[in-house]
C-alpha cells in the first residue's frame, strides 16, 4: 500500500494525528523507516504550521521522513537527502504556490475535511520520491 492510499483510507483520523504526524507516522509505516514512537512524537510540534501557521506541517513531515530515509551520518554529509528534500518541496510548492500554512489554509483547507487534500498530496509526493531510492 502506498502512503497516499493509507491517507485516503483515513489514517489521520484513525490515529488522531495532525498533518505533520500523519506524514511522518504514515511514511514510517509505509516505508518501514524504523522510527519508534518517541521519534514520531517529534512531529507533534510541527502540525498547524508549527502551531503558528508558519511552515506547513505536511512539508515538515516530508522533510523528516526524507531525513529518516536518506540522511547518512549528518545533514551536511547527505547530498542525496538534500536533493530529495529540494525535490519534495519544489513539487509541493509548484502545485500549491506556497509552503506557508496560513496561505495554504486560506486557499486549500476544507471546512469538513481540513487539510486532507494537502496531506494526500504530500503522501503522493513522498511515494514518488521514495520509489527513486538508489539502493532499493
Amino acid at each position: 500500500m502506498t502512503l497516499q492510499e493509507l491517507i485516503e483510507q483515513g489514517f489521520q483520523k484513525q490515529h488522531d494525528l495532525n498533518c505533520s504526524e500523519t506524514i511522518l507516522k504514515g511514511a514510517n509505516d509505509t516505508y518501514r523507516l524504523g522510527l519508534d514512537e518517541n521519534a514520531i512524537r517529534l512531529a507533534a510540534g510541527f502540525g498547524g504550521g508549527m502551531g503558528v501557521e508558519n511552515a506547513c506541517g505536511v512539508v515538515t513531515g516530508m522533510v523528516m521522513a526524507l531525513s529518516a530515509r536518506y540522511a547518512e551520518e549528518r545533514g551536511h554529509t547527505s547530498p542525496e537527502m538534500k536533493d530529495k528534500i529540494k525535490l519534495a518541496i519544489d513539487k509541493f510548492e509548484s502545485q500549491y504556490r506556497s509552503t506557508n500554512c496560513f496561505c495554504l489554509k486560506q486557499n486549500h483547507r476544507d471546512e469538513e475535511k481540513g487539510c486532507h487534500e494537502l496531506i494526500r498530496s504530500g503522501g503522493r509526493i513522498l511515494d514518488e520520491i521514495m520509489k527513486e531510492r538508489k539502493d532499493d
